[in-house]
């Protein structure tokens, strides 16, 4: 298999200078990071759209990331995205991760608030007697 090291370094470092993880410039693009992964190893090539996604949010050049020299650039291609978008696009991204932390700490204090009404309730049952008719071997919650 032929190899592309030269696009798949320069890719890496204009990722690397953005401050993207493979995993956030996947998602940016809708793309997995494996194929991220794949590009800057070289082992496959993004499609035009994509190349065209990367080159608005690494905020390069699509023709230098095609291979193309200067000459052979289009003048009405637009080519970078405009820095408060890529601002905007990095605040969603960051509240996409505290939401997604907030929803792990409900869940944890969802578990919790279970347990603490299963105690609850196993204690009011006991101490108003509603388990006494029943013969439950000892230290072993009722089966519902």
């Amino acid at each position: 298999m032929n190899r592309d090291y030269d696009f798949g370094n320069y890719l890496t470092d204009l990722r690397k200078a953005k401050g993207y993880s493979q995993f956030q410039l996947g998602k940016l693009v809708g793309v997995s990071d494996k194929a991220v992964s794949k590009w800057e190893t070289g082992a496959s090539r993004p499609k035009m759209q994509v190349i065209r996604k990367l080159a608005a949010f690494l905020d390069a050049d699509v023709y230098k990331l095609l291979g193309l020299k200067q000459d052979e650039q289009d003048e009405d291609t637009p080519l970078k995205m405009p820095e408060t978008d890529e601002e905007r696009i990095k605040a969603v991204m960051a509240d996409i991760e505290a939401y997604k932390e907030a929803i792990e700490n409900a869940e944890g204090a969802l578990d919790e608030a279970e347990r603490e009404l299963d105690e609850l309730l196993d204690d009011y049952a006991q101490k108003h007697g509603l388990l006494d008719d029943y013969d439950f071997p000892p230290d072993e919650d009722p089966e519902p």
